[in-house]
């Protein structure tokens, strides 16, 4: 619900095509991701957390 943050689990964004969906989230509720992008050489740092608002529905 409002006012409570869920960290989510860090996320490996393969490029191409550089972007993931999340799925499973609930409405109205306040997130924490971090990602990083993975190729065939390797992967970058990981970005710092973002947090983000999901919409009532």
């Amino acid at each position: 619900g409002p006012g409570k943050k869920v960290k989510l689990p860090d996320v490996d964004v393969v490029v191409p095509p550089f972007q993931h969906v999340f799925e499973g989230l609930s409405s109205y509720s306040n997130y924490s991701v971090r990602i990083r992008c993975v190729n065939e050489v390797g992967s970058s740092p990981f970005s710092p957390w973002v947090d983000f608002h999901t919409p009532e529905a």
